[in-house]
């Protein structure tokens, strides 16, 4: 068996439930209920990538139940209190990889021309944001997304009395099924309160759910989890599909699949060579052709990489592209073992109309499918191999000594 098909049963054992709030381009500082657009929809096309399906709550009690079978590598993605920015700016995007997602909805919030905001969010009293329209909430029903309940009005149940612990669970239950012509099945405790009180997990129960998620942190596991209090993963902006080694626990695959692979690449070393093979010269000129080798090391897991270059001039400004390895095919798919180095090689021609001073060389090395990146490192100004001038006498006093005159001719001086 090989590892990935090991990792693929393991994997199948356990659903990632995720849990997020708000998506926006700008999202509200300090606030870790907000995600950027840009890094969810990166998060999204790493689990499209890597084979997962999202699947529905009524899933997992069918599998426990009926043992409906479930796909090899389920998610559950879930969004909380019903924002708008989950009908304008989340739909789109699952629905570019065939996504569904689960909306826990606040139903008292939630207008039918009227749109409310969650001013009663303390969260966001600086900022409020406007929640969904029932109107987009049944589109996204039709769509095949799961509207749930998250109770009224989001109160900590845990600190209301039974009666109105009981209207809050059970209205919003009858609200949503009421205007949207559907069954709810799934409760979502606000702020993850009173999933370990046995009072109200009856309630929950004698409302007519069949299972409910908290916010206690972990994987579920459809044979063995309690599916009235199934635990949910909360995804920030601190959770990149960038590995950054310092905080493996942040990496976004790793959260989804406890046994990802986790290389540890450095720069061994990065060499310059003309177009006759001379290397480590200490200016090139415009014109010139030459060829960047970069040599790297994995003392890490194994991975299947592709690497990227780019090179920007005006002094190590990051301006003035003067190469960039994309839109080709960067290097072929290929295995970096740990422990073993990787040459990645790069040829080009720089521009005739290059300024003098130092270049920004930036290089990545991702993974296969190109939606990871396992490293980064840039080289600016007088770090980077790469220093260019134009002059022609400093260039020839920097040069000449080893130049054949062939090659000076060449490059026209």
């Amino acid at each position: 068996m090989s590892l990935e098909d090991d990792r693929t049963i393991r994997v199948a054992s356990c659903i990632p439930i995720l849990a997020y709030h708000k998506v926006a381009d700008l999202p509200f500082p300090s606030d870790s209920a907000w995600i950027t657009r840009d890094l969810f929809r990166r998060q999204m096309a790493a689990l499209h990538a890597y084979g997962y399906t999202t699947v529905h709550f009524i899933d997992i009690v069918n599998f426990k139940k009926k043992k409906m079978p479930l796909p090899c590598r389920p998610v559950i993605l879930t969004f909380d209190d019903g924002y708008e920015c989950v009908y304008s700016l989340v739909r789109p995007i699952l629905s570019r990889h065939g996504f569904k997602a689960t909306c826990f909805l606040c139903t008292d919030y939630i207008g039918t021309e009227k749109r409310y905001d969650n001013s009663w969010d303390v969260g966001d009293c600086g900022k409020p944001v406007f929640m969904m329209l029932w109107k987009e909430a049944a589109i996204m029903e039709a769509e095949g997304h799961s509207c749930e309940a998250h109770t009224l009005s989001h109160p900590r149940l845990d600190r209301i009395n039974p009666w109105k612990a009981h209207i809050e669970i059970a209205g919003a239950k009858k609200e949503i099924e009421k205007r949207l012509s559907k069954t709810v099945t799934c409760f979502a405790y606000p702020f993850g309160d009173g999933f370990k009180s046995f009072f109200l997990r009856f309630l929950v129960r004698i409302s007519g759910y069949q299972s409910a998620v908290s916010y206690n942190t972990g994987m579920a596991y459809p044979e063995t989890s309690d599916v009235m209090a199934l635990p949910r993963i909360k995804i920030t902006q601190e959770h990149s599909v960038d590995l950054n080694l310092a905080h493996p626990e942040s990496f976004f695959m790793r959260i989804i699949d406890p046994s990802f692979p986790l290389p540890r690449i450095s720069i061994d070393r990065i060499e310059t060579f003309d177009s006759l093979g001379k290397r480590d010269r200490p200016f090139f000129a415009p014109g010139e052709s030459l060829t960047v080798k970069v040599i790297a090391i994995n003392s890490g897991d194994a991975v299947d990489v592709r690497g990227s270059l780019q090179v920007t001039g005006n002094a190590g400004k990051g301006e003035h592209m003067i190469f960039s390895s994309h839109p080709q095919r960067d290097v072929c798919k290929r295995p970096f073992a740990c422990g073993s180095l990787q040459e990645f090689a790069y040829m080009f021609r720089i521009p005739d109309d290059a300024a003098d001073g130092g270049c920004q060389l930036k290089f990545d090395i991702h993974d296969d499918k190109y939606v990871l990146r396992y490293f980064l490192e840039s080289y600016e100004g007088d770090e980077a191999p790469l220093r260019i001038r134009t002059i022609p006498s400093a260039f020839e006093e920097d040069i000449s000594a080893d130049m054949p005159d062939t090659c000076r001719i060449h490059a026209g001086y």
